[in-house]
């Protein structure tokens, strides 16, 4: 089944980065491989945002590790408020419009960089 097929069932797994570094995890590709193998999640997508390191994600259906870069191209930090929450919400929305796992977490750094180099959300760009 597709991740945009109704009839699929996925348990959703977002996990911010200080929470896994606070769990033992040293960077975002061991932080979704262990807490797959610790918590037995099976038939689950997790992914893991890793501030100025990107993303990785898993799923557990064909057992692929993505892992990309952050998005630095709208330049420096200026303001991380609400920063993931931005992701999440991208994720959410990319997963549910049907895009590839690697295509999210592309898609939701891409747009969490932009909103990160400026003050707010407002006029974000979500191109």
């Amino acid at each position: 089944m597709e991740m945009n097929d109704p009839g699929s069932k996925y348990i959703i797994t977002i996990l911010l980065g200080k929470l896994t570094k606070k769990k033992g995890f040293r960077n975002k590709e061991e932080a979704v491989i262990g807490i797959q193998q610790k918590y037995g999640a099976s038939h689950a997508i997790v992914i893991c945002p890793w501030a100025e390191q990107g993303a990785a994600a898993r799923h557990t259906t064909n057992g692929e590790l993505i892992s990309v870069d952050a998005y630095m191209e709208a330049g420096p930090a200026i303001d991380t408020l609400g920063a993931g929450d931005c992701f999440i919400a991208c994720c959410i929305h990319f997963l549910n419009e049907g895009n590839s796992l690697r295509d999210v977490l592309v898609k939701a750094c891409r747009i969490t960089g932009k909103k990160v180099a400026k003050r707010g959300l407002l006029g974000l760009d979500v191109s």
